[in-house]
């Protein structure tokens, strides 16, 4: 009859309209999961300076390589921190495509208490314009925290890549 088949319409309409807000709910679990996804790969993969921007940043450096003609820059990193040791290899390789000289102290490096957390570049005054496109080039291509200091108290530019930041850790003044 009509009325038996306008109940077999109605609950149809009833299960569609199901099958619509649980579609809807399954694409937002989908999406806060890849959210999830995505914040903790970006906690646990390295720190890195890909090719592209290893030679985009050494452009912009290129214009600073006369003022260390007869200067090299350290670049040092904790022992036993892989991590680390490959970041600063790809930081010195930024700063040799440059043509700016550096002195490893790779792996070397070892932190007497709390060790510093991401990247510290130090250097002279002389160096400040240096030290903070420097510092650009590495916070923007690599998305990782950098500290930059200049001061009469230094004599050269150092940059110290300390351990990979954990965000949400509480912050240790030493």
């Amino acid at each position: 009859t009509a009325e038996s088949a306008k109940a077999s319409v109605k609950g149809y309409d009833k299960q569609i309209a199901d099958a619509g807000r649980d579609a809807a709910q399954a694409r937002s679990d989908a999406s806060s999961a890849e959210l999830a996804r995505a914040k903790l790969e970006k906690e646990i993969s390295p720190r890195t300076l890909d090719d592209k921007h290893r030679k985009a940043s050494s452009e912009r450096l290129k214009p600073f390589a006369a003022n260390f003609a007869t200067r090299k820059i350290t670049v040092l990193s904790y022992i036993l921190d892989a991590e680390g040791i490959i970041f600063s290899l790809e930081i010195m390789d930024v700063l040799f495509r440059a043509g700016i000289k550096s002195e490893p102290i790779i792996g070397r490096e070892i932190p007497a208490g709390i060790p510093n957390m991401g990247v510290r570049i130090t250097g002279p005054v002389k160096d400040k314009v240096f030290i903070e496109t420097l510092a650009k080039e590495i916070n923007v291509a690599a998305d990782t925290p950098v500290d930059a200091e200049w001061a009469a108290r230094y004599v050269d530019v150092r940059v110290e890549v300390g351990l990979k930041p954990v965000f949400g850790l509480p912050v240790v003044d030493k």
